[in-house]
């Protein structure tokens, strides 16, 4: 680019900026999918430590 404005992608720092984004990315989707995970399971299956464990169902 003619201003310089956006960097060559040959750039140790761009390199180093995109893989450090491309971490913090991964890292928030492994999270979010471990909670979706979490949350479905407690969805299909009461916690034992919940406190409506032992509330009857109604059937």
């Amino acid at each position: 680019h003619k201003r310089g404005i956006v960097p060559s992608q040959e750039d140790p720092k761009f390199r180093s900026f995109f893989n450090t984004v491309a971490t913090l990315m991964t890292q928030c989707l492994q999270d979010i999918t471990l909670y979706t995970i979490d949350d479905y399971t407690n969805l299909l299956i009461t916690p034992p430590e919940s406190i409506r464990n032992y509330e009857h169902s109604g059937t």
